[in-house]
Parts: C-alpha cells; structure tokens; sequence
C-alpha cells in the first residue's frame, strides 16, 4: 500500500480511502471484515471500513433507559425483534462509565429492571445484556413502567453534564395511569421518545413523547419495519444528546485586521464538550460573483485571516464549531469590503497632542449603525503601503505611535457598519508640525 489512508468521519459516516496497487487482493486487510470494498481499477483507489451505523461517535454522555414493552400481543418472535432493534441502537452508543451509560425495564403485568443504569461498562457488554433479556408476558402496564425508569434510572440520581433518555417501545394500549409518571420523568429533564408498533394508541403516545412530538415518535404498522427505522431513529436520539449536553456555537463573531482584500475573523471560544474543529467561511452574498474561502481550523483557534478578497465584492462571514455530534452555526454578519456607498461622514476630524514620534486622531462620531472605526496612515509618498487600527465604535480617538519625525501623514478615517465600509475623511499631516490640512476623499 503506497501511502496513509485518508479518512473522513461524520456523525453517520466513516470512509476510508487507499491507494492499493493490488487493488482488491490487498482489500480485505484493509477494510476491517465489516463491508466489501469498493474498488477502481484503473486507479488502484479503494474505498472501504464504510461505517453508516456509527450513530454517535464517541464522547457523547447520556443516561438512556430503555422501557420494553413486552406483553402477550407482543409474541417471543416479536419481541427477539425488539431486541434485535435495541442492540443496534446500543451500538451507535459509546457505552462506557464517562459517555453513555445504558439501562432496561421490560414490562407487562408488572415491570421489572432488567439491568441498572452503569451496570454494563462496554458497548458490547451492554448488546450481550440486551440479547438476553428473556420474552416476559402479560398485560400493558406501561405507567408502572415508566414509574419504575424513573425511579430506579433518574430520581436523585443526576450525573452532572449527562443527557436524560427514556426510550418506550410498545405496540399496545396502556392499562393503567401513565400521566404522572411521564410529568415526573419530564420535569426532571428526561427526553421521552416512544416508538409504537401495530396496535399502539397514537393519541396515548403523543401525551407521552416529548415535545415536539413530531421529533419523538415513531409509529410502524409492523416489527418487520423496524429495521427501516434504525438511521433515522438513532440520528434523533443522537441530536438529542448534542443538544441535551448544550453543544453551542462560537459566540461574538467579529471582524478584526480589516483591509481593502484582506479580512480577519475572530470569535469567543464555542464551550461544549467534544470539539473537534471550527470552520469559518467567508461567501460572496451573490453566489458565482467570487469563489467563497473557507479555512478548517483546531479547536484551540479564535482567529483567522482571509486574504485576495475582492474590494467591490459583498461577503457573509460565518464560523461553525464542529463537534464529534455535529455542528452547529453562528449568527451570520454581513460585511462589505471597501465599497464607496456613503452613509455618513465622521466630522471635525483633527490631530492633537503631536510629539517627533506620535499623533492623536480624534473625531466626532459618525451616523448609522456603526459597528467600528478603522484609521490608515502611511507617508504620503510611501508608494500606497499603509498602516491601520481598528477601533471599536464607541471610540472617536486613537494615538498614533512609532511614526518617523519630519515626514509628511495621510490618514484616512472610515467608519465600518455591519454591511458597509465608506472612506470618510482623509488628513494631510507631520508630526513635527501637527496642523491639519485637509484633502478631499
């Protein structure tokens, strides 16, 4: 095999890629025993370990409980069914003591734990323990089996940062009260998802799932569906997970280190658990006008710098935190680069406080919704290189320091808004002789 294999991952998907000059012979080693590769032969390139049953990756936390319907309607064959779909679903989980920890309670005339929350430290540990939960019978006491998840699973037993699942599994009607224990599993922070299968009261199932209900119930005419129903299922419980553990975005996105094709991005640090890079963009609001720029960046990143940016050009700057469930996205802010709109123009611009060495701009605020204020400064015969500060926008002053004694200053003052740059003023001065003369713009 020439070379490392290069390997994406998502949430639901892991693909690995290979150059194998064997092609297919040299597969099998490659490709773990889980799938049959994929093979160009007149590449050499091969495709393969093709995982879409990742569910979610490792180091989501949760404390999910299964509640097992398992009642005469249900039959053993049925209910090996069941079992079949649960084993699946654990094993998207990343079942250990620090990330998911995994509980069951089958029910029917009563309810009975068939192992505690934590009990199985594995992923393949607790699919065992699923596997060989033996078929119960009887009635549909499906509020005792609530009560008893909720008890044994939730009641004062909080584990700090961990998502709250209850998943109920049922193809009939509830013969007994199930309000209660519902409310009492909901105000505690648990997600209720419900699966109902054949007979299962639609009406019963929707006061049960958690809101919204569309996002929480499934119902199949048949427990020969339920395998369709594996991708999508385990992508709701995943997000449940993420946005239980508060995965939230990076906040007080900003432009620093602005030039007329340059941009700098920079943001406060996204806080969830499990972040594994940021990607920020940086898009013409006209699709086709300019190619977009994106950077893929570490998660220890707060700062990026695009530059060869057009200056006639409208950009929407976003930034994504990437974690190990998904991403999420920030507000989006438009910023256009150096157009020449008016919108208002900083007035009494002056300079005090001259030294051999410094300046002090000051000026009075400029209309509009001004989000900052940039000042360049450069000789005046420096050839059109320039220096700049951006100041925030509720500064009207800014010193000037380390400029070279008997030379001549121009200084442009130019107010940024959320959408727009405008050249404003511009100021020939020296700072051995600090008065003003000014230049029109």
């Amino acid at each position: 095999i020439a070379g490392p294999p290069l390997c994406l991952q998502t949430p639901w998907l892991h693909a690995c890629f290979f150059y194998s000059p064997e092609g297919e012979n040299d597969a099998g080693a490659l490709c773990c025993g889980v799938v049959r590769p994929a093979v160009n032969t007149a590449s050499k390139m091969v495709m393969c370990c093709f995982y879409p049953h990742l569910g979610c990756v490792p180091g989501l936390v949760v404390d999910l409980v299964f509640v097992v319907d398992g009642s005469w309607s249900v039959s053993s064959s049925n209910f090996r069914l069941i079992q079949q779909f649960m084993q699946t679903m654990v094993q998207r989980l990343d079942v250990s003591p620090q990330a998911a920890r995994i509980g069951a309670v089958q029910y029917g005339t009563d309810a009975r734990i068939e192992f505690h929350l934590g009990k199985h430290r594995s992923t393949a540990e607790a699919a065992k323990a699923v596997g060989g939960m033996s078929y119960k019978g009887g009635n549909t006491m499906t509020g005792e089996a609530l009560s008893l998840a909720f008890k044994t699973g939730f009641e004062g037993k909080a584990r700090e940062g961990a998502a709250r699942v209850v998943v109920l599994i049922t193809d009939g009607k509830a013969q007994d009260e199930f309000t209660e224990p519902v409310q009492r599993l909901k105000e505690n922070g648990v997600e209720l998802f419900v699966l109902g299968i054949k007979a299962a009261d639609e009406e019963e199932l929707e006061r049960i799932a958690s809101l919204p209900v569309s996002d929480h119930i499934f119902v199949i005419p048949d427990f020969r569906n339920l395998a369709e129903l594996e991708e999508d299922f385990s992508r709701r419980i995943c997000a449940s997970i993420a946005r239980q553990m508060d995965l939230r975005p990076p906040t007080d996105l900003r432009f620093v280190n602005v030039g007329q094709n340059q941009l700098g991005l920079a943001w406060s640090p996204a806080p969830g658990p499990g972040l594994v890079s940021y990607r920020a963009f940086l898009r013409p609001t006209r699709p086709g006008s300019v190619p977009p720029k994106e950077h893929s960046l570490d998660p220890r990143t707060t700062e990026t710098e695009f530059f060869g940016l057009d200056p006639e050009t409208e950009y929407e700057a976003q930034v994504v935190a990437v974690y190990t469930a998904g991403e999420t996205r920030t507000r989006v802010d438009f910023f256009l680069v150096l157009p020449m709109t008016e919108i208002g123009n900083p007035s009494a611009v002056v300079v005090s406080g001259g030294t051999p060495n410094s300046l002090r701009v000051e000026w009075t605020a400029a209309p509009g919704s001004v989000k900052a204020y940039r000042v360049r400064f450069s000789p005046v015969h420096s050839g059109g290189e320039y220096d700049e500060h951006v100041t925030a926008s509720d500064e009207t002053g800014l010193t000037l320091d380390g400029l070279r004694s008997n030379t001549q200053y121009q200084i442009q003052v130019q107010a940024m808004t959320i959408i727009v740059v405008t050249i404003m003023n511009q100021l020939m001065v020296s700072p051995s002789n600090p008065s003003v003369s000014p230049s029109n713009p």
